[in-house]
């Protein structure tokens, strides 16, 4: 089943939000940190030259992205595992049915 772990983000982008959570362009890296860790994660990226944006928290049981100040996403860690999870076997039973 796996553990489930929501996200509170929130970007600027001027490209569109597509783009901007999927795109393939520039190489980037979603790291997570505890609170106290914080400041040794700015100086490792500090360091080695690495760019580093807070866009958010981990936590709770929804995953919400805002671009731009306006909402586009807003599920239930239970909804998007039932889709990813469970995906394949659902669209397997409606082919088979």
């Amino acid at each position: 089943d796996g553990a489930r772990c929501g996200a509170s983000l929130s970007l600027e982008t001027p490209s569109r939000i597509e783009g901007a959570l999927f795109g393939e362009a520039p190489a980037r890296a979603l790291v997570t940190a505890a609170v106290e860790d914080t400041a040794a994660l700015e100086a490792l990226a500090e360091e080695h030259g690495a760019p580093l944006v807070r866009f958010g928290t981990t936590g709770g049981a929804t995953l919400t992205i805002q671009a731009n100040g306006a909402a586009v996403i807003h599920l239930s860690t239970d909804d998007l595992w039932n889709a990813f999870g469970r995906g394949l076997e659902r669209a397997v039973s409606e082919a088979a049915a």
